[in-house]
């Protein structure tokens, strides 16, 4: 058979299949027919098993809608890769078990043949199924039974160009790929990432495929934003992946295939890569409008125009293209990945290649990473030549410059400084713009895209470096100079930049002294700098702030933040830690701010463990800890306490600033290499608070135990930790160890309020063992501070009294009160007035001992006592004290509630209302009234709206209105009226 083209199929090259290839074949062919004719999923059934028991049928089609092949409704379909004689087709038929019960539903049968049969013989053979069929009282065989041999397979198998390119047949393979060879190509070998911006654009690709309106699409975008990746995700999965071809680019795929294809109705989807708009206007044009052909045509943008919509690519956007890297260079640092994001500027082939750099080559600066060849692959086919070239890095030095109305007066700056004509700066700013490498910004212009920026700024800095830093630097406004240094900042660290720095730092420079530093905007330029040359800086920092008194560094407010920035990501380098961090701790003691990213908070950050806001490692880091909790300073030393409990902080978290340096790759951060040396850094600074607890300074031994007794929550699931702390308690006074009791105590108690099963329990038990036995008063000292919500009253209570009496046996009533009066504040006093009356002491010597506590913190001691008396059943103890005390109204007011609702309480609380305010009146009755006479509320009600005189008030009412009517949907008769009155008010 001649050969009629790429997309012909040889009938004997069917024929050559034989085996399981045929079988295997033919079954994609019928999925690929469904495919193009819009079937359902479901319509087909076909097993690649071979030999089995099929009973007649390698196929099945239900509810199928008729096409020149198959017919519609239910069919089955049986493969034979050789030919078959007339009388062997009959008897197959005859065993065909399945095949004949479709048939008797009134379903067809094709038998498929890998043969090459004359029209003759095929007759033959059909002729006798049809026999066959009759015979077994099938009605209607002749018009449901047919014969398709490898002649009718191979023009079957042309309408479908992504089966009749397949090898398998000799098909043009080499020439474009199938879905299958174009995905497991090696470009597509990366991780597809996806964000909202692709996603919705893949589904505009497939909804325009899928539609066929257009039957061209087009997509455009520079060089490594993945168009190819976008188009092949668009069809991966999709019912048409199967009619899919692809072109690598345009020049492998003749205008003469398409036209074949039109003319012998073929249908696929032709994805056609590396074709520019003139020749995607060829290839659409030679399609029909009902055309069953769809084309897609990748490229970049270009001259030229096209009636097809374009869809174009922008840039990946930053948080999909970290995602990205994540995916396909797990083991770039996160340093290196905010870099190689930022330099990339959205283009993926340039990210995943800059990525591959940095992991091959170590840190480096973006002005050393970017390079002609990569502008030139990626972002632009040429750039300036000559002088022009010169002009367009004289641009790219800033990171914006005026070029119309007022601020073109910068173009007369630039030029002054570095010796440049106007006319080839703005030639410059021209041909930039027509090569679209200049971005507007109101009056001014920026050079881009960014690593476009980046190189043509390194090689400014290297072809004008003695110019920018004698001549150029001179004549800068402030407002030029911070963008100079911006853009410097993005190329990274430079040699001029160095010589620049110490240009400024003069005796009559920007950074000659803090009060210069504060003049116009030359703060903003300690960031930059701090990029540039972070030794330079560090030590003229450090030097300006060493030199300070502390009343200026409380008033040098204007440049505090960018002070503190600086010295943030100056602190991140290992070389230059310790200096920058005394720099900032200096700007701590001095502190002036409250923010979260002020000097104090920046400075305790370095210390986390895990996530440290420095590349120090933790020996470093904890050995300065050591030595600034050594310091004179006493304040110094509640900083060092601060640090060291950030280094036992469970949780930890942290903002991402200092490791982000412009067009720098830092170290990594001071995260420890191993468990072994996280755990050796958490008990450094168990030692450095231990060592604090026995401070000269009263703040800074409070400070440091509560830290040091905080961090019972964190290190006692770790062993190493938990018995470095248990036996670091142990050795301090019998104070921190009473409050590390009673810190144990209230996790205990929370683990059996949540039955907590997990090892927690037994690993807080192991941290209590290595503390000293426990004696009577320390258990009450542990007791006497449990919280309502850890313990259950009567237990607690119960507690109380029996290690009293260990306490003293004589006098166990003495050990609480005593107790009551020398701790201003007990958690457990309502238990304790409990348990004092469980220990015999009667209503007359109760108040007298306890009366003098009322109103004060340890007041519940005195209520607990008389509920005590009152559930013992004395119901009056509440009202005789009451009635007899000379209490204050409020606290009247505040007892009263805490008794029985008995008439001589009621009487009592409507006489001390008028006496107190709204607010303070609602918030005490809130609870009582809550099952009170409806009558009762809306009285107190209506007494409380003449009196109202703030919105605390107000608020205070409809509180308590609420509370009574919650759940209540019966009309209340004299509460609703109140209060609609109040809400009306």
């Amino acid at each position: 058979m001649p050969d009629f083209g790429p997309f012909s199929v040889n009938p004997a090259r069917v024929t050559a299949l034989g085996g399981a290839n045929f079988g295997q074949f033919i079954g994609r062919l019928l999925a690929t027919e469904a495919v193009a004719h819009g079937m359902a999923g479901t319509t087909l059934e076909t097993t690649y098993l071979e030999n089995i028991g099929d009973g007649g049928v390698d196929a099945g089609l239900r509810d199928a809608t008729g096409t020149s092949w198959p017919p519609s409704g239910d069919s089955a379909w049986q493969f034979k890769a050789g030919g078959l004689t007339p009388a062997k087709c009959k008897a197959e038929f005859e065993g065909a078990t399945k095949a004949i019960e479709i048939l008797r539903a009134g379903g067809t049968y094709r038998l498929v043949l890998g043969a090459s049969l004359t029209s003759a013989k095929i007759a033959a053979r059909r002729n006798k199924l049809i026999e066959a069929a009759t015979s077994l009282g099938i009605a209607a065989a002749s018009s449901r039974i047919d014969v398709i041999a490898a002649d009718g397979l191979a023009r079957w198998i042309e309408t479908y160009p992504a089966l009749a390119v397949s090898p398998l047949l000799g098909g043009i393979g080499r020439r474009v790929l199938t879905f299958k060879e174009w995905s497991d190509s090696h470009p597509h070998e990366t991780l597809w990432t996806g964000s909202r911006q692709r996603d919705s654009e893949i589904e505009a690709l497939r909804s325009s495929i899928a539609s066929g309106t257009p039957i061209a699409s087009r997509i455009e975008g520079v060089s490594g934003l993945g168009k190819s990746r976008l188009t092949l995700e668009a069809v991966r999965g999709q019912d048409f992946e199967s009619l899919v071809i692809y072109a690598p680019a345009a020049d492998q795929f003749p205008i003469d295939l398409l036209i074949q294809m039109r003319s012998q109705d073929r249908v696929g989807v032709v994805v056609i890569d590396e074709c520019d708009r003139k020749e995607h206007e060829i290839f659409a044009s030679t399609l029909a409008v009902d055309s069953s052909i769809r084309i897609v045509t990748i490229g970049e943008p270009g001259n030229g125009s096209t009636r097809s919509p374009i869809l174009n690519l922008s840039g990946f956007g930053d948080e999909g293209m970290h995602e990205l890297l994540r995916a396909n260079r797990s083991n770039l640092s996160a340093e290196a990945k905010r870099v190689v994001v930022q330099i990339a500027a959205g283009n993926i082939d340039y990210a995943l290649k800059l990525a591959q750099t940095t992991l091959d080559a170590g840190p480096g600066v973006a002005g050393r990473l970017v390079t002609e060849g990569d502008i030139r692959a990626f972002f632009t086919d040429q750039l300036p030549d000559g002088q022009l070239f010169l002009a367009g890095c004289a641009l790219a030095l800033f990171s914006r410059f005026g070029l119309d109305g007022e601020p073109a007066q910068e173009i007369d700056v630039i030029c002054a400084g570095l010796g440049i004509s106007a006319e080839n700066l703005r030639n410059a700013a021209t041909e930039l713009q027509l090569r679209r490498m200049l971005s507007k910004q109101g009056r001014y212009r920026s050079v881009g895209p960014h690593p476009v920026a980046v190189y043509l700024a390194a090689r400014g800095w290297t072809e004008f470096g003695q110019k920018i830093v004698v001549d150029l630097l001179p004549v800068l406004d402030p407002d030029l100079t911070e963008r100079l240094f911006r853009r410097a900042a993005d190329v990274g660290e430079l040699d001029s930049g160095r010589s620049a720095i110490l240009a400024v730092r003069a005796s009559d420079g920007p950074l000659a002294s803090l009060d210069s530093i504060a003049e116009g905007k030359n703060s903003d330029l300690l960031v930059h700098f701090a990029v540039l040359a972070p030794a330079t800086m560090t030590d003229r920092l450090a030097e300006l702030i060493a030199a300070a008194s502390e009343d200026d560094l409380m008033h040098a407010r204007g440049i505090r933040r960018d002070l503190v920035w600086a010295l943030e990501k100056l602190a991140w380098h290992s070389k230059t830690f310790v200096a920058a961090a005394d720099a900032l701790l200096r700007l701590s003691i001095a502190e002036n701010e409250s923010y979260s990213n002020n000097a104090s908070g920046t400075w305790i950050e370095f210390f986390a463990t895990m996530l440290p806001g420095t590349a120090a490692m933790p020996d470093l880091r904890m050995t300065y800890l050591q030595g600034t909790a050594m310091s004179h300073d006493p304040r110094v030393r509640l900083m060092a306490a601060r640090g060291a409990n950030r280094a036992l902080d469970p949780h930890e978290t942290i903002m991402v600033s200092g490791e982000v340096q412009g067009g720098v790759v830092v170290e990594t951060s001071g995260t420890p290499a191993t468990l072994v040396d996280a755990w050796i850094c958490r008990n450094s600074a168990i030692d450095v608070l231990a060592t604090l607890t026995t401070d000269a300074d009263e703040n800074v031994v409070e400070e440091a135990s509560k830290h040091l007794i905080d961090s019972v929550h964190g290190p006692f699931e770790t062993p190493v930790n938990r018995d470095h702390l248990g036996r670091t308690i142990a050795r301090l006074s019998p104070e921190v160890i009473a409050r590390a009791r009673i810190q144990i105590e209230g996790l205990r108690s929370l683990f059996d309020w949540a039955d907590t099963q997990d090892g927690r329990p037994a690993a807080l038990a192991e941290l209590e063992a290595l503390l000293p036995a426990e004696k009577p008063m320390d258990r009450l000292t542990v007791l006497v501070n449990a919280r309502t919500w850890d313990r259950k009253t009567d237990s607690l209570t119960d507690e109380l009294v029996e290690n009293a009496r260990l306490a003293d046996i004589d006098d166990p009533i003495g050990v609480l009160l005593q107790l009551l009066v020398s701790i201003s504040e007990l958690p457990a006093a309502y238990a304790i007035g409990q348990a004092i009356r469980l220990l015999g002491l009667g209503y007359n010597d109760g108040i007298t001992r306890l009366s003098s506590l009322a109103g004060t913190a340890n007041g519940e001691a005195l209520i607990g006592f008389l509920r005590t008396l009152m559930n013992e059943g004395d119901v009056d103890a509440f009202d005789r004290y009451l009635d007899g005390a000379n209490l204050p109204a409020l606290v009247t007011l505040q007892y009263s509630v805490r008794g029985a609702r008995s008439p001589a309480a009621a009487a009592r609380v409507d006489r001390l209302l008028p006496r107190v305010t709204v607010t303070e009146s609602a918030r005490v009755l809130f609870t009582w009234m809550h099952d009170a006479d409806q009558a009762d509320s809306a009285r107190y009600l209506r007494q409380w709206e003449s009196r109202i005189e703030t919105q605390a008030d107000y608020n205070a009412a409809i509180d308590f209105a609420a509370m009574q009517v919650f759940r209540k949907a019966e009309p209340l008769a004299d509460l609703d009226p109140a209060i609609a009155d109040l809400v009306r008010r």
